[in-house]
């Protein structure tokens, strides 16, 4: 299993805007959780979801991937997330997702730990 790889195509998949390549890099019953998003979002349903919800809001997304670290199918990256919502702003932040990946290589967990309020206020700001 090729975690590096993995957590290059889940970022990639966002800066695309593609939903439906995001969600299936996840197992069926995986969780997105951490302090991005409290309570955890579970299954392939609510993935699709969330990624709907958060896509509708900007017109791109750009990671920049720092450093990835990855031990067995586990992996944290650091990131800086630049963007550009549907009205003008250009909401950045900084942070880290950590991953686990069940045998198949799908993602099972999936954490964030950066503080999401101040990019979504500014993106639903009138």
């Amino acid at each position: 299993m090729d975690m590096k790889r993995i957590v290059n195509a889940y970022f990639k998949a966002f800066e695309r805007k593609d939903g439906d390549a995001w969600v299936s890099l996840f197992a069926p019953d995986a969780s997105l959780g951490g302090p991005a998003h409290t309570p955890p979002v579970t299954g392939h349903a609510a993935l699709v979801e969330l990624f709907a919800g958060i896509a509708a809001l900007f017109e791109s997304v750009k990671f920049d991937i720092m450093a990835v670290h990855v031990h067995g199918p586990f992996a944290v990256a650091e990131f800086r997330l630049h963007t550009r919502a549907r009205n003008g702003s250009t909401p950045s932040t900084k942070g880290m997702v950590a991953f686990a990946a069940d045998a198949s290589g799908r993602l099972k967990q999936v954490a964030g730990f950066w503080d999401p309020a101040p990019v979504f206020s500014q993106a639903m700001a009138a």
